[in-house]
Parts: C-alpha cells; structure tokens; sequence
C-alpha cells in the first residue's frame, strides 16, 4: 500500500499549456495546471478485472499542481473544507502532514503547506478516505509483468497493460510505478514505450487517451530495467500499476493568486471551498475531476540464497541424503519438504535453496542413520532453526546464508556381565580408544565368591583390563568361576565394570558450522 500512496495520481495532466514568450522573472508561477480530483477505487491482487464486476473500494480525494517551469514555485497552500473529522475523512495521508481547525458552523478546515515545485514536477494532497464505495469499473482491465523473478544483478522486465471501456468516459490513464523497493532500482529503458507516454517522472510513468471508443482495446507496454540491489539473493518484483476512467472533467480557469471552488457533486465526501493559493500566478487552469478507478497491487519479495551441505557419510549414487540396502530413504529436509542435493562426492553432499526473506525456517537432517547392525552414522547438531530476524535481508544487511551438518560414524559397544546379566555401553565414536576393567572378585550367592577368569566374544583376554580400538561393533562377556578358597558372607553377585573411551584420532566432538556472510 505504501507504493500505491507514493505513486498514485503523480500527475493528472489533461494537457501543459505552452510557457509565455516572456522572460523567467515575468512567468514564475504562470501556466500551472492543478488538479481536484475525487475517485471511487479499487485494489486488485490478481491480474485482471472485469467491467462488471461488483467491486467493493473506498474514496480517494486529492489535489494537486504541476510546474511546468521555468522557475520554482514557492509557498503554496492547499486547503477545504468538510464536515467530517480526520479519523472520519482521512485514513492515509500519503506522508504529509496538514493543520486541522473547527468553523463557526462546526465543520473542519484542512490546511497543507506544500513542499517547493520544481520544473516540470508536481505536488499533491492524496487522501485515502476510510469512506467504502460500491461501483462497477465500466472497463475491462489487465495487466502483465514478465519476468517478476530477478535471479542475476539485473533484468529486464516488460509490463503491459490493456483496457477495454464498456461505457463513454472523458479519459482514461494507465500508469505504472517507478518506485523500486529495498531490494530492487527500477529505470524505464528509453524508447521501449507503446504508445509513448503522456509523461514521466522518477517514480510514474502514464498514457492518456481523450474520449476513449467504447469497446475499442486499449494496450500499452514498456520495458523495465530492474537492478538487483541484494544480488545473488533473488528478488521476485512487480510493479504498482492503475488505470483510471474519468467520468467528467470541467477545467475552470485561474487568473489570480487564489483558486476557490467546490467538489460537486460530492454528497460522499462533504467537501467543498477547496482552495489552492500560489503568490502571484495567473493564466492558469484547474481540472474539476470524478473518476473510477482500480489500482493493482504492487510487491517486492525476497529469497536469500542458502548453501547447505552435508559431511561424513558414506558415498551412495541417490540424490537423497542416504538410502539403506532395503531402498529405505533418509532424506534433508527443508521446512518440511524433502531435498534432494545437487552435488554429491565422496567427501560431502550439497544444494542450494532459496528461503523466503524474513519468514522463519526449519532445517534437519536424521539424527541418525544405521547402515548395518551395530554400526551409525549420528548427527549431534541435526535441526537449524532460522528466525524471521535471521533471513531479514534489510535489517541484517545480509546476502547469504550457509550451513553445514557434520555426521560420525559410531559402533555399538555392549558387554555381558556374566553373571549379573547384559549391560549394554552405547554407541562409541568410530576410532576411539577404549579400557574395559573390572574386579578380579565378586561375591556371589551363599557366600561363594567368584573369579575372573576372562573376556570372551570381540575381545578374548584373561586379565581383568583390556584396551582396544572401536573399529566395528564390539560385544564382550565376562566369564567368572566359583572360588571356594574363602567364602564370602553376603547376598547377592556383583559385577563391577569401568569403561573409559576417548577418541584417538580427535580431541573434540566435530561440530556443526554456520556462517552467515
């Protein structure tokens, strides 16, 4: 909405009038056209509307003037008068601010001080009034912009136009905005107009046609160039575009410092001695206007450019992340959706994908993924979760993001006490040293006590301490045997072991990294 307010009715220009045969000095603030200018509109999200179409919008009022040169214009006010409040009248006032006063008789004086005019520019008061309106267009209208995906530093972007009157109007407008956003600069590409345009500005374009054939089509196309201002994040954009049928025109002219007049017929807005004051103009004209309108939407959408890879597994020929010997899928996951990877080596996995700007994301990846009885591959660090404030490209000034996940292998390791039953470790860091220890007496039942006698399974050793290297699953038992030599007072049999891993190879846990650039 705000690229609608800074773009609607740039200038309403009926015609400029030719600049007097005098010197500068002589002309300052002669040959002005201004404008009064009451509309019923309509937003449009999709791409066309019907002449017919039952459509539901509010009233916008405003009120402008156009410098034709050669001079600045200084000190104008702009001002009128109505019986509703500002919370009633006025719900934008596209930036700019104004003094309220209450008349004798209870009505509400609307006074701007407008900003210098240069040469062949305009100021304006627009008013988008909170008042609703029922109306039907009385043309077909559509519009069509290609491409919207900026993908590289720039492009060009055609847009077009088309409108079709069902009914006699005074005039029609097409116009299309040349308000970029923070993601993109947009420039109209000299001589790509059809037909030309009535005129341009730095931030609107228009075509005007006088008294348009009713039924007769209507089209109207430019090209754009759009700079990626966050290139290499994309950028889908399309501009703001209108089309406006005016109803009725009456041009009144403006021979002193002073235009005074009323909106009619105006029983929506209750408007009236509208006045605009320039010091010292004269021979100039002012265009009484009604007019329908549908304004369609522009937007500006962003995608950051997000490198994801994946470290530590094992080479397979799927795109996916793992696929196991029964054909079972393990697969990264992008907000829900799996994703397949683009480049895949021995040495990792990787894609690129785009997220949306400023919209939270999910990122995982299995915790773990078991290949074979016994032996994994873990994920300490599987899920990344990006924050709207993460990916807020404008905030954060950022153009890229890149993640990677890092998986170990792992062997299980699990030992059976014996006789105080199975003890299973867990899973150990491929590489890692590992000490098993354990007493060389327990107490057993009835007082017997019990000796060790050894390992047995993986690991074969007799002595209560044995080191190894996990280089696969390892499974040991411990095997005792009945000492009678001392009987040992007591209840129940004990097995007490100690197991000490720590890896050979790192000292650390490998970590997951994140960078944001």
């Amino acid at each position: 909405m705000q690229l609608a307010r800074e773009t609607i009715l740039r200038v309403a220009l009926i015609g400029i009038l030719l600049l007097a045969l005098t010197p500068p000095e002589a002309c300052a603030v002669q040959n002005l056209w201004a404008w009064v200018n009451k509309q019923q509109r309509y937003y449009a999200s999709s791409d066309s509307v019907t002449s017919g179409a039952s459509l539901l919008g509010n009233f916008v009022f405003s009120i402008g003037i156009y410098n034709p040169g050669p001079s600045v214009v200084k000190d104008t006010t702009i001002g009128f008068t109505s019986t509703r409040n500002p919370q009633s009248l006025i719900q934008d006032a596209g930036g700019r601010s104004y003094a309220v006063s209450s008349t004798d008789d209870g009505a509400y004086r609307y006074t701007w001080m407008m900003p210098d005019i240069s040469p062949r520019s305009s100021e304006e008061v627009w008013l988008n009034t909170p008042i609703p309106c029922a109306f039907n267009s009385g043309f077909d209208s559509s519009r069509e912009v290609t491409p919207t995906l900026i993908e590289s530093d720039t492009a060009t972007q055609e847009v077009r136009i088309e409108v079709k009157p069902t009914e006699k109007f005074r005039a029609i407008l097409a116009g299309v905005s040349l308000q970029g956003s923070d993601y993109v600069k947009l420039e109209l590409m000299k001589r790509s107009d059809k037909p030309l345009l009535q005129d341009r500005s730095s931030t609107y374009m228009y075509w005007w046609v006088n008294y348009p054939e009713p039924n007769k089509l209507y089209q109207f196309s430019a090209r754009l160039k759009v700079t990626n201002l966050i290139f290499p994040s994309k950028v889908d954009f399309v501009p703001y575009m209108e089309v406006m049928a005016y109803e009725s025109q009456k041009v009144n002219r403006w021979i002193s410092s002073e235009w005074r007049g009323t909106m009619q017929p105006d029983p929506d807005l209750s408007v009236w001695d509208v006045t605009i004051r320039t010091p010292a103009n004269s021979q100039s004209n002012v265009g009484v206007e009604v007019a329908r309108t549908v304004g369609y939407l522009g937007s500006s959408t962003a995608q950051v450019k997000t490198s994801i890879a994946v470290q530590g597994l094992p080479l397979t020929q799927s795109s996916s992340l793992y696929v196991d010997e029964n054909g079972l899928e393990y697969n990264l996951m992008v907000d829900g959706t799996p994703t397949r990877f683009t480049q895949v080596s021995a040495l990792e996995r990787s894609v690129t994908v785009w997220l949306s700007e400023a919209v939270e994301h999910e990122i995982k990846v299995p915790e773990a993924i078991e290949v074979d009885p016994g032996t994994r591959y873990y994920c300490e660090q599987n899920k990344v979760t990006l924050s709207a404030s993460h990916t807020d490209i404008a905030y954060l000034q950022i153009r890229s993001l890149s993640h990677t996940f890092n998986y170990v292998r792992q062997f299980l390791l699990s030992f059976d006490s014996g006789v105080g039953g199975n003890q299973t470790v867990g899973w150990i860091n491929a590489g890692s040293s590992v000490v098993i220890k354990t007493s060389e007496f327990v107490a057993g039942a009835l007082g017997i006590r019990y000796r060790f006698v050894g390992w047995s399974g993986t690991i074969s050793s007799v002595s209560s301490t044995v080191s190894f290297v996990m280089n696969g699953p390892v499974k040991v038992t411990a095997m005792w045997a009945p000492d009678y030599s001392v009987t040992v007072l007591g209840a129940g049999l004990a097995v007490s072991a100690l197991i000490l891993a720590f890896l050979r190879k790192r000292s650390r846990k490998a970590r997951d990294e994140t960078r944001v650039y």
